[in-house]
């Protein structure tokens, strides 16, 4: 047998039972394609019962209002990923009677569709000799062919892409794909088990004891630093909130109104001069405090709570700043996830 046929096999007899893998459904296996992207199986495999058990079809999921749609998907993370996944329910449904575009080509032309998931979606569900190129994949490929690429380089994915295309098998190129996956998953990791490889005798790396240098990576940027202090401004069991409407990080999610600042600006300066009212020191109290990092961001976090009236009536009269019962915040609005942490402790839930 040659390499496909034997990691065919392998996934055969070693892969895990995941619920997804039970059907070649599109639409399911769009969901869990969204949802596994940049989250542990673990975490993920929730979210996926969650979301089938309240849009069984895509039409469903296409007629929810989006804050539904956020809602479900708090704690994920990566919320442009469930305004996609909202936007191409819509297209598939209005559009293409509720069928999936069955070619590669097509299926990356809907929103928040990338090489990464139209390839999947092709070779699993269509049959498309089309692979698929993941982390397993670049780590699995440069350790058994000795590929020195950078894998975050501009010129990784078209490099690994050809040599995955030359291996894929044409009669299973869905199995394959999945195969490669699962063995970068389980066998070749970022501590491999290399004695229970059964490609190690040919493995590059493995022959040469150059297993830990691979996959080569060149260093990341320095992430962001940015400084964001809430007002949790509370009255008589109700509190403010805002949505962020600006294309950034949270889009559409909701939070307590905001002041961003530089790391030497200060919370009391800066809002009673926004404010011009005058502020006593105790009206303004740091109650939380966390660092949240996102993939090119580092979040300085603080949160106050506001004991003054004045501010809470200088706020509610801004016109993107409303007011609710304190408690619906958990069951109906969709918030970052620091501020969900911090909600739940101040509550209790």
């Amino acid at each position: 047998m040659g390499f496909s046929e034997d990691l065919i096999s392998w996934y055969d007899k070693n892969k895990r039972s995941l619920p997804w893998r039970e059907t070649r459904e599109p639409y399911i296996r769009w969901i869990s394609e969204i949802i596994l992207q940049q989250t542990r199986i673990d975490q993920g495999t929730a979210y996926y019962h969650n979301f089938l058990e309240s849009f069984q079809t895509i039409d469903l999921l296409a007629a929810a209002e989006e804050h539904v749609v956020l809602k479900l998907w708090e704690g994920l993370g990566y919320y442009s990923r469930a305004r996609n996944l909202h936007k191409t329910a819509k297209i598939i449904s209005e559009n293409m009677n509720g069928h999936f575009p069955e070619k590669y080509v097509d299926l990356l032309k809907l929103p928040g569709v990338g090489p990464y998931t139209a390839s999947a979606l092709a070779s699993i569900c269509f049959n498309e000799i089309q692979p698929t190129i993941d982390g397993n994949v670049y780590r699995f490929l440069s350790r058994y062919l000795g590929i020195k690429e950078a894998i975050n380089s501009s010129k990784a994915y078209k490099i690994f892409h050809a040599y995955a295309l030359n291996l894929i098998s044409p009669k299973r190129p869905g199995d394959f794909n999945e195969a490669m996956m699962e063995f970068g998953a389980l066998v070749c990791k970022k501590k491999p088990t290399c004695e229970a490889c059964p490609f190690h005798r040919e493995c590059f790396a493995f022959s040469r004891k150059k297993v830990n240098e691979f996959p080569y990576k060149t260093k990341k940027p320095k992430k962001k630093k940015r400084y964001l202090h809430f007002l949790f401004l509370e009255k008589e069991n109700r509190i403010l909130l805002e949505k962020r409407v600006a294309e950034d990080i949270w889009f559409h999610l909701y939070q307590f109104p905001l002041l961003e600042l530089n790391e030497k600006q200060q919370v009391f300066n800066e809002l009673q001069h926004s404010s011009n009212k005058k502020l006593t020191q105790n009206s303004i109290v740091l109650i939380h405090e966390e660092k949240h990092l996102l993939t090119h961001q580092e979040l300085y976090i603080s949160i106050y709570g506001v004991k003054s009236t004045q501010l809470y009536s200088h706020f509610l009269n801004k016109s993107n700043i409303f007011e609710i019962e304190a408690m619906e915040i958990i069951e109906n609005y969709s918030l970052p996830k620091p501020l969900k942490k911090f909600i739940n402790l101040y509550y209790g839930n």
